[in-house]
């Protein structure tokens, strides 16, 4: 005799599944995260879980609108239905940064239930990292995989770099604003799933990180107090490799806030949705 999931869970034998995902630009903390929330019961939490939906599947989403484009994109669903499935867990957690780039859409129509961490950090922080690791410059091609183009047809802010302005600072603040404003498009879009916005500094804070969990009705454990505090990805060995270069906070400071009143001269609201 085959049950259903309701059958199942009526007999208490199927656990009804909860799905979790994380809106962020990117070196905004998400590793850590990750970290955190695996510490929780009954989870299944990985960073940047197989298939990571980048390479071509960004492509497809530079040049083309999501809807044209759904159908090869969707067998995301099946993959995340077969790790929660025999991982044998109540939650499946990714916090990975394709999430809003690359496969929102199919999992939002998908799965059930979904929540979403909004995870943000310091602009400025965030352009500085992107600059030491070369991300939208001939010294890092690894970028080509994961970034995005500001130029993108599925672009939730107009790209409004002048020519001058087109370096890898330009081109990685444009991209950062533009993952911003894909955040609150998605929540305007589903305003029906839940989203908590969430600093990074928040996740140093466990008053925060207790909030994070009732927020998403995990359990935390002794674990869960032993990493708060604990993040260490700098990346500093990659930035060794690729020979990475110093810049002033204040020409990125500039920059950020000259680009940033451009946009706001054309209607965005931007300083009410970032932290500088």
């Amino acid at each position: 005799m085959h049950l259903n999931e309701g059958q199942l869970t009526m007999l208490g034998i199927f656990k009804k599944k909860q799905y979790i995902f994380c809106i962020n630009t990117g070196r905004a903390g998400s590793e850590y995260l990750a970290n955190i929330l695996s510490t929780a019961n009954s989870v299944w939490a990985d960073h940047e879980p197989e298939p990571q939906m980048i390479g071509k599947y960004l492509n497809l989403v530079t040049e083309k609108e999501y809807a044209e484009t759904y159908a090869q994109r969707e067998f995301k669903v099946a993959e995340i239905r077969k790790i929660i499935r025999s991982s044998f867990k109540t939650n499946y957690i990714e916090t990975n940064h394709m999430f809003i780039k690359t496969f929102y859409d199919v999992v939002i129509k998908k799965l059930k239930p979904v929540k979403v961490v909004f995870l943000k950090r310091n602009l400025v922080d965030t352009l500085h990292s992107f600059y030491q690791l070369g991300y939208f410059s001939d010294r890092n091609e690894a970028w080509k995989e994961w970034m995005i183009s500001p130029y993108a047809k599925t672009a939730a802010l107009p790209c409004l770099l002048r020519e001058e302005e087109k370096d890898d600072v330009g081109l990685s603040l444009a991209y950062l604003l533009d993952i911003y404003y894909r955040g609150y498009r998605f929540m305007e879009e589903y305003p029906e799933i839940p989203v908590i916005e969430v600093a990074l500094e928040d996740l140093n804070d466990r008053d925060k990180v207790l909030e994070l969990f009732h927020f998403l009705n995990l359990k935390p454990t002794a674990g869960t107090y032993d990493l708060i505090g604990q993040r260490k990805n700098n990346r500093s060995e990659r930035k060794k490799q690729i020979g990475s270069k110093e810049i002033s906070r204040d020409y990125l400071v500039e920059r950020t806030n000259t680009y940033i009143d451009k946009l706001e001269a054309q209607g965005y609201k931007i300083r009410d949705k970032v932290i500088l």
